[in-house]
Formats: structure tokens, C-alpha cells, sequence
């Protein structure tokens, strides 16, 4: 009920010593494709995400519901835009197929990071995909990315699992996640 109003909400944050030029990023969670949303409802979604204009477009998992295989051409709305779009899994992916859902994605522009770490201008995205453990991952990446001065760290999982005392230990600037 609720995915039929698309709702948007705008928050400014500050990361000291980062350059003051504005960086929008757009987080998208919980689309739960399948039955009853398909490619209208990601046309939808694209419409209003213009109105915004993104720098950075995130999906922090469920953007299938599990009941049916999303095809590629659902996504292709995410085709028009010209921002780089990063995509994690959740656990919706885990009930039908999360190799299919890769599949789809990449037919399009969205990038599956998974649980790689990606750069945009200057801002790491660090992925979690659904069915990884989180605080696992942090550890792993402790004393590389993680301690990098300068440089905001942007964490994706679909799961908030960790208070923010826990992240900030790891150095995590912003913590963007589903469920």
C-alpha cells in the first residue's frame, strides 16, 4: 500500500573536511517488484528522481518481493538517468533467486557492487550484500578503506543491524539502509 505514493525526504549532512560542493544521493529501499509493481511503478520511481537530480543513486535491497523473476526490461527506466546507480542485495533476492536478480541488473546501467567498494568523486561505497555478515565485513575492510582521512565512507546493507556507536568505530560516515 504504502509503494503507491512515493515518498521523498531530503536531509542535509555535513562531512568536515570533505569539499563543500553538494553531493545528492538518492536511497532507494524495498521496491519489492513482482506482481503488482513492474516497469510503471520504476518509470514512477525515475520521474521523481529526476524532479531531485542525484548524483549518486543507491538500492539497499528487496528490489524483487520474491514471488516472481524480475526481468530486465522492468528496470530499463533506470537506463535514462546518467548517475551511477549501486545496488546491494537483501533478503527478499534470497527467497527467488538472487543470481536472477543479478541477471537483470546487469542488463542496465545499476551496478551490483555487492560487497566490493566503489569511488564516487571521492566518496567510498562500501557494500554489504544481504546474506553477508556485516560487522565481518567492516573487520576485513578495518585499516584500508576504513581509516582512509578525508574521505567520506558511505555504508550499504540492507539489514540496520549496528547502532551508530558501533559504525562510527569503523569510521563510517553514513549508514544507508532497507528494511
Amino acid at each position: 500500500l504504502n509503494a503507491r505514493h512515493i515518498k521523498t525526504t531530503e536531509i542535509r549532512i555535513t562531512y568536515k573536511g570533505f569539499p563543500q560542493n553538494k553531493k545528492r544521493i538518492a536511497h532507494l529501499t524495498d521496491l519489492h517488484l513482482g506482481p503488482l509493481y513492474k516497469k510503471a511503478f520504476i518509470q514512477k520511481i525515475v520521474t521523481k528522481l529526476n524532479e531531485i537530480k542525484p548524483d549518486v543513486i543507491v538500492i539497499t535491497g528487496d528490489m524483487a518481493d520474491g514471488t516472481l523473476t524480475v526481468k530486465t526490461d522492468w528496470l530499463s527506466p533506470f537506463d535514462t538517468l546518467n548517475v551511477p546507480i549501486l545496488y546491494i542485495t537483501g533478503n527478499h533476492e534470497q527467497i527467488h533467486g538472487k543470481a536472477e536478480m543479478i541477471n537483470a541488473v546487469e542488463g542496465t546501467n545499476i551496478k551490483h557492487v555487492g560487497n566490493d567498494v566503489v569511488d564516487i568523486e571521492g566518496i567510498n561505497f562500501i557494500g554489504v550484500d544481504y546474506e553477508y555478515n556485516l560487522r565481518q565485513r567492516l573487520n576485513e575492510l578495518k585499516g584500508s578503506y576504513l581509516n582512509n582521512e578525508g574521505k567520506p565512507n558511505v555504508l550499504l546493507s540492507h539489514i540496520p543491524c549496528m547502532n551508530a556507536d558501533e559504525i562510527e568505530v569503523f569510521g563510517i560516515f553514513l549508514f544507508l539502509a532497507g528494511h
